[in-house]
């Protein structure tokens, strides 16, 4: 179990427990009244509000540290990443993304690749896409039959249908940002390492020197179905396999959150991918005679 895992269930625990001896201590009280008991309500509240009281404290000292310059975006975009829990940092990096390409997509921004390997051209990328937001926009509309059907009262009525266009919305955006974000993907070959790119998916490096071969998948490949393998392929299959030097432990960013992984092998979709292992093939090679 990873670090990040580990405290969001210590977090989650800590809550349980609390809730639970204030549930138990509540009804002692209610039952015995007794002296222990009710000293026990007491030390279980302080504890509670001395919590609260360093969360307070902590968050104006967060606030003051970051509007010194005064209160802008900026100052608040990093105001609000430092205010959160390490593990949630990389979901709000990868929400600010999601938003961010459904921006530039609404105002036809041109597209500026991360490198000169696309990934977006797969057969079911467009597909899965468009299919996402048919199924999204029919279970809205479902949905507000069903409301506008079974709540009469306007005000319960409203407050639903607010929150159904909310979530159809926020999903649209989650849709198209992510694509956007494909379409500005791409993996890049530098002279020492490969940089995989997936957008909001995923992200990774990969040393050259640890790389032994690199080959079209032209049929279903045998390693593709162990658990030694990476895939990397949004909405088509995989049509490159790269064979790593043994077990080799990669850093990669798994939607915003940094991990590492141990795999023998990367399997990974790229739009033209006989130039691209032709490129890194000799990129390979070039790093390999530079070590000699």
């Amino acid at each position: 179990m990873d670090a990040r895992k580990a405290r969001v269930i210590k977090h989650v625990l800590q809550a349980v427990i609390v809730v639970a001896l204030g549930y138990i201590v509540r009804h002692q009280v209610a039952q015995t009244h007794a002296p222990i008991w009710v000293a026990a309500g007491w030390l279980l509240t302080a504890w509670v509000v001395l919590r609260l009281v360093f969360a307070i404290k902590k968050g104006v000292g967060t606030f003051r540290a970051h509007t010194r310059t005064g209160i802008n975006i900026a100052n608040l975009d990093k105001l609000t990443a430092a205010s959160m829990q390490p593990w949630a940092r990389g979901y709000y990096q990868i929400e600010k993304r999601a938003f961010r390409g459904t921006w530039r997509t609404l105002t036809r921004r041109p597209l500026t690749p991360a490198g000169e390997f696309s990934v977006a051209d797969g057969a079911g990328g467009k597909q899965l896409a468009a299919g996402s937001l048919l199924l999204v926009s029919a279970c809205a509309a479902l949905g507000a039959v069903f409301l506008l059907d079974e709540v009469t009262a306007f005000w319960p009525r409203a407050l639903a249908c607010a929150g159904l266009g909310y979530a159809l919305l926020y999903a649209a955006v989650w849709i198209i940002g992510e694509r956007r974000s494909l379409k500005e993907a791409g993996h890049r070959i530098t002279r020492d390492a490969l940089l995989v790119d997936l957008g909001i998916r995923c992200a990774g490096v990969i040393a050259l020197d640890r790389i032994a071969a690199c080959s079209l998948i032209d049929a279903p490949h045998a390693p593709l179905a162990g658990a030694d393998v990476w895939q990397l392929a949004p909405g088509a299959p995989a049509n490159v396999l790269i064979a790593l030097v043994g077990a080799t432990t990669l850093d990669v960013t798994v939607f915003g959150s940094p991990r590492q992984i141990s795999k023998r092998f990367v399997a990974l979709y790229v739009d033209e991918p006989a130039a691209f292992v032709a490129a890194l093939t000799r990129a390979c090679r070039a790093a390999a005679r530079a070590v000699a």
